[in-house]
């Protein structure tokens, strides 16, 4: 997926290890820099609330922006990759689908086996990795409704006030699932691997460095949650500094990391059921 990812000299640097600092240490400036061009370079006084440490309106655009581009990339690559699935093989027969013909034929059946991660469960090789990969799926998804959710509230509803959300919240409570799944999940994966030395021949930095963001992700979010509800405010907020640097660095750079693998892992599918060649 490299081939067709933009731009390049992203996909060159993530391949290497030796520019994962310079990576890094992109989002941790940019936060750090406008955090102190606004005045926010410090430890609030008082009750634990994230947004008097980072506000909405600094970390909101910043995420919305990035969002944007990585979107405008993944499309791009895609288009490109579709271009040239259909250069490679065409069709089987002629295929003038209406867009709703295809994707009630092709898209919707794919992204069925997609979520129920079928080829996992059904391969016996796969089957000890099944439970960890549906669990780190899930767990992004639910973590993804429950940020767009808030979203909705914060700035279509105006409920401004939401935040924070009590921890039996139904909200709230959902979100903690996703990050107990993440966790547990990628626990599992890293376990697995270390595990088997044919895994292990097998992963690659892109696969190792994917996970352990991943991982750190989900370590960071939770003790930020745990130090904010026992009042620990000289590590709350250095942990959701920590955790806003690591979602920039997943979703910055998700046009060339394992996500974006499986975006085209998936659009691969969708061309093979479309062109008559999935077996």
């Amino acid at each position: 997926f490299m081939h067709y990812a933009s731009p390049g000299f992203l996909g060159k640097a993530l391949s290497q290890g030796r520019y994962l600092p310079l990576l890094l240490a992109f989002p941790i400036v940019l936060f750090l820099f406008l955090l102190g061009i606004t005045g926010h370079l410090n430890i609030p006084e008082g009750e634990i609330v994230f947004k008097k440490f980072v506000p909405h309106t600094i970390v909101d655009p910043v995420f919305i922006l990035v969002s944007i581009l990585v979107f405008i990339s993944i499309v791009v690559g895609v288009k490109r990759f579709w271009k040239g699935m259909k250069d490679g093989v065409h069709p089987s027969e002629s295929r003038n689908l209406s867009l709703l013909d295809f994707v009630k034929s092709h898209v919707i059946p794919v992204l069925v086996d997609v979520f129920k991660h079928s080829k996992f469960k059904d391969c016996e090789e796969n089957r000890p990795r099944y439970l960890a990969h549906l669990m780190i799926f899930y767990g992004f998804i639910a973590l993804a409704i429950v940020t767009g959710i808030v979203f909705i509230g914060i700035y279509l509803l105006g409920l401004h006030e939401m935040l924070p959300l009590s921890q039996l919240n139904p909200i709230k409570l959902f979100a903690n699932l996703g990050a107990i799944a993440l966790f547990i999940g990628c626990t599992l994966v890293i376990s697995n691997r270390l595990k088997a030395e044919e895994d292990k021949s097998r992963s690659t930095y892109l696969d190792w460095v994917f996970i352990i963001i991943v991982y750190l992700v989900a370590i960071s979010g939770i003790l930020t949650e745990v130090t904010r509800l026992f009042d620990v405010a000289v590590l709350a907020y250095p942990f959701y500094f920590v955790h806003l640097v690591l979602v920039f660095y997943l979703i910055a750079y998700l046009p060339f990391s394992k996500f974006a693998h499986f975006i085209y892992r998936t659009v691969a599918l969708v061309y093979a059921s479309y062109s008559g060649r999935e077996k």
